[in-house]
């Protein structure tokens, strides 16, 4: 990878995916290979999630899923444009049904 701007920003996301794999490993060995493992994706950050996951997938742990964290109707007003409460109820509403269509045998 080159240096310049490009390969700057190239290698930020690479050791991005590098600790978001390292962090699925270490939850995979902690909780088992029987637990549903949730990678989340948001904003920028979202394809980086979605190749770990996909990387993980591809090597047999199938328990590992994406969820795309859609930020439509989001309103940011939390400090600092975090969530508000009021997304962090939209927020859940969106991963309870997620979680609700996965195979987990609740």
């Amino acid at each position: 990878m080159s240096r310049g701007p490009g390969g700057r920003t190239q290698l930020v996301a690479a050791a991005y995916r590098s600790a978001y794999g390292d962090f699925v490993h270490k939850l995979r060995t902690r909780y088992g290979a029987d637990t549903t493992i949730v990678a989340v994706g948001a904003g920028q950050y979202s394809g980086h999630v979605q190749q770990v996951v996909r990387t993980r997938n591809e090597a047999g742990d199938s328990r590992v899923r994406y969820w795309f964290l859609d930020d439509s109707g989001l309103d940011f007003l939390g400090c600092d444009w975090h969530y508000s409460a009021r997304d962090d109820r939209l927020v859940s509403g969106r991963l309870t049904s997620f979680i609700a269509g996965l195979p987990t045998g609740w």
